[in-house]
């Protein structure tokens, strides 16, 4: 990528920690993060990234890859004082080349990416460059009500007391953070609103995937809505059951498959196996499935954040069907242009009722298009998260 030519000369440069590598773009926090470095490395922003493994090259990036030298099974976590995911990713070799890296150069700040970083708490001195905290999620909030949607009694103890953890290692990092970035405005108010807060600032994702073009449905088009998602976390899990158990037989009924893309594990793909479900796997490529059907669905009961699945659905110009409160930070033509429901059950009648009223299908996607189509700029996101990281910095 081509810097920008309008970007400030920038000297220093940033030492960003997350979990896995972002260029891959599997999951989620992987898009947000990857498209957020994208636009950094394009206005002149240098990074080295630490992580435990390497990915595809993005522009201004130096990855120091760290692996760990063998598996860490994240049950053996659950006595430490940290929460189990984030004692699995803090091994010694990664925290001895933060130790490393933090004396070998004059960094501009300190960026965690994510709470399952904050084992770096430990290692960062008093006198370390500013630590930015990049929050994909009120981690305490959203884990606990994971925790409370588990079936299994015991899971649910074990989740509810990792949760706890969680809880606090997200206070101690926002009482350490000279700035903490938020994916939508319910999470930068909560994070505002903790003691000793912060400069909190408001993030919300860009887009820099493909865009069709104006394509109407037709008749020919299959009576089909998509799912896509990667189904390894918990509360993806948990939403994908609801939907399989709750929406599922109600669109089978009426002729309506439900076709789920993305990594499903394979005993709960098993379990939810019935008429009207069909699960693709992972695909290389979005668009011929989404030009396949009638809606894409947002349909998660637990989760928070802001959906990113929503943005493939709109720029491949899909209508979406999505639960009520799962459309924040969307603008407002784009919630005004969607299906909603307050449960996945009351989504799949609305679904059933107006899957065949192309008229207004045809009317939802475009309307929707127009709302978002300069609404999620990357190089917006860089700018601003540069200017707030000069506040820290005024003699940069």
């Amino acid at each position: 990528m081509r810097r920008d030519p309008q970007s400030p000369a920038i000297h220093r440069p940033l030492l960003w920690l997350t979990v896995s590598h972002p260029g891959a773009r599997h999951a989620g926090n992987q898009v947000y993060s990857g498209g957020l470095l994208d636009a950094l490395g394009a206005l002149g922003q240098a990074v080295t990234l630490l992580t435990r493994d390497d990915g595809p090259p993005i522009a201004g990036l130096r990855v120091e890859a760290v692996p760990p030298p063998h598996f860490r099974p994240r049950a053996l976590g659950l006595a430490s004082a940290w929460p189990a995911s984030v004692w699995q990713a803090a091994h010694p070799r990664l925290r001895h080349r933060l130790h490393a890296l933090l004396r070998a150069e004059d960094w501009r700040a300190v960026v965690i990416d994510q709470a399952a970083c904050g084992w770096a708490l430990q290692t960062l001195p008093a006198d370390a460059p500013p630590l930015v905290y990049i929050a994909h999620n009120q981690e305490g909030a959203v884990r606990t009500a994971v925790a409370d949607g588990e079936r299994s009694a015991l899971k649910r103890l074990v989740m509810r007391r990792d949760a706890a953890k969680y809880a606090r290692l997200e206070d101690s990092l926002v009482r350490r953070a000279a700035l903490v970035t938020a994916i939508t405005a319910a999470d930068a108010e909560a994070f505002a609103a903790s003691p000793h807060a912060p400069p909190v600032l408001e993030l919300t994702p860009g887009y820099s995937g493909p865009r069709a073009s104006a394509s109407p449905l037709s008749p020919a088009t299959p009576r089909r809505v998509v799912m896509v998602g990667r189904f390894e976390w918990q509360a993806k899990q948990q939403n994908l059951r609801r939907w399989a158990e709750d929406a599922v037989p109600l669109l089978a009924a009426a002729g309506i498959e439900t076709e789920v893309l993305g990594t499903v594990p394979e005993t709960l793909r098993h379990d939810l196996e019935r008429p009207g479900l069909r699960f693709a796997g992972r695909v290389a490529d979005l668009a011929p499935h989404l030009a396949n059907a009638r809606f894409g669905l947002v349909a998660e009961d637990v989760g928070g954040g802001f959906k990113l699945k929503t943005l493939d659905y709109i720029f491949h110009r899909l209508p979406v069907a999505a639960l009520a409160d799962n459309l924040t930070g969307q603008p407002a033509g784009v919630i005004a242009n969607a299906l909603l429901a307050e449960t996945p059950a009351g989504l799949a009648g609305k679904v059933a009722a107006t899957i065949d009223n192309l008229e207004r299908l045809g009317k939802m996607q475009e309307n929707a298009f127009q709302a978002a189509r300069a609404a999620f700029d990357w190089s917006d996101r860089a700018r601003r998260f540069l200017a707030a990281l000069d506040r820290l910095n005024p003699n940069d």
